[in-house]
This record gives structure tokens, sequence and C-alpha cells, in this order.
């Protein structure tokens, strides 16, 4: 993961300050989301089977000794607005892209995801569990990968086969 450079790059260009002579580091907190995910992590409260493993903090290089908890990665993230935090990402993207193919497939499709308390956009449409709020996003993933090129998320109310001109476009 240290060839990769991603982890002390996105951290140098992380969008807020941290001010808090406490706080974990950005790079400690995106490389043990990186580690979560690579270990079949699909919820940061997945992070709590490594979190107090020595041995894998000595291994990823972690300041405080400790893989951060899963709070950390919301803490990180609260005071950031959407749009910097979209152009944060933005240039790791143009990276991703560099290193596809000069032709490939990008598959499109649309899922629902069934919601659970209060969150924004969500409508009910859910036809999993009728009645229920859930939200129905579009995807773009590079054929026979599993690395996304776009996603927008729309109310669940959606129907499969409004949008994609329009995502499409701004892919």
């Amino acid at each position: 993961m240290k060839n990769l450079a991603l982890r002390t790059d996105l951290a140098r260009r992380f969008p807020e300050p941290r001010t808090s002579p406490n706080a974990t580091p950005v790079a400690d907190i995106l490389q043990a989301f990186m580690f979560n995910c690579l270990m079949g992590g699909r919820r940061f409260a997945h992070t709590r089977r490594i979190q107090d493993d020595q041995a894998i903090a000595v291994i990823l290089g972690m300041k405080k000794g400790r893989v951060c908890g899963e709070d950390a990665f919301t803490r990180l993230f609260a005071k950031v607005p959407r749009p910097k935090a979209r152009s944060w990402l933005a240039w790791s993207e143009r990276d991703l892209y560099s290193a596809l193919p000069s032709a490939f497939v990008a598959d499109w499709d649309s899922t629902v995801n069934t919601r659970y308390g209060h969150q924004d956009d969500v409508a009910i449409g859910s036809i999993h569990k009728p009645g229920r709020g859930s939200h129905h996003p579009l995807l773009c993933v590079v054929a026979g990968t599993r690395l996304a090129l776009h996603m927008e998320w729309r109310p669940g109310n959606s129907v499969s086969a409004s949008d994609w001109i329009v995502a499409m476009d701004r892919a």
C-alpha cells in the first residue's frame, strides 16, 4: 500500500484541515478504510475486528499504534461539503481512468437499496419491501472488474429506465 502513494496523496489534498493535536492523521484513517475494504468489510463497523490488533497497526504503520475505529470515518467527512469532497476525489479518479485499457465495456445497471430510518432523498418505492423507503442508484462499472466509474443516487420511486442519458453525460 505504501508503493501506491494513494493514501498520502489523498491525505495531503484533504479539503478540511485537522486542527486537534489528538486527531488521528487523515492518512491513517484512509488507510484503515482501504484495509477494511480489502479485508471484505462492507460497513464502517467492520473495522472493529481489526481495531485493537496491534500487529496490523504495526504492519500498516499507524501513528497511534492502533487502527482507528469506525466513528473516525464519519467524523473525518462530517464537515466536508459535498462539492469539496467531489473535487477532492476527482483527481484520484483520473489516475484510475488512465490505468484502464484504451477499450473497455462500461456496464450500466440500477439497483434498489432499502433504507431504514431517515436519510436524504429516500422515497417509498422498494420492490423488495413495499412501503419501505429506498434509494434507486445508477451504477457504471468496468465490465469484469469491481471498479465503479460513476454512480448516482436517485430516490426509491425512480423508474429503472429513467435518467440514463443524463447520467452517461455526467460520467
